[in-house]
């Protein structure tokens, strides 16, 4: 399952989409900040696997999303001031396919 919800205070819906999917023996993929010009890094990595420095990566932990959840991030947030562009937006795209198809292919073998 992946989740891509913005605007506003996502995460209390964003947790409980989470814990009903791993309830079901699904895997899961999120996003904490891909906001940027289009030449970020984008970093993808299990939740527990992240340090402090994302405030939504750790308001997720503070709803007890611990680990078992692939997050992307470009490590910018809104509070940077900084757009979401179509460059960036396509390259997020690219890396939840990838690793979406992954977790599937790993899934069934």
């Amino acid at each position: 399952m992946i989740i891509v919800i913005a605007g506003g205070n996502t995460i209390p819906t964003a947790a409980k989409i989470i814990k009903h999917a791993h309830k079901k023996g699904a895997k899961t993929i999120g996003t904490a900040g891909i906001f940027g010009f289009g030449n970020e890094n984008i970093e993808i990595k299990d939740i527990s696997e992240y340090d402090k420095s994302n405030p939504a990566v750790e308001e997720l932990r503070k709803q007890g999303i611990t680990e078992n959840h692939l997050i992307l991030t470009t490590n910018k947030l809104i509070r940077d001031n900084e757009p979401v562009t179509p460059y960036t937006l396509d390259e997020v795209a690219k890396v939840i396919t990838m690793n979406a198809l992954r977790l599937l292919r790993d899934q069934n073998d």
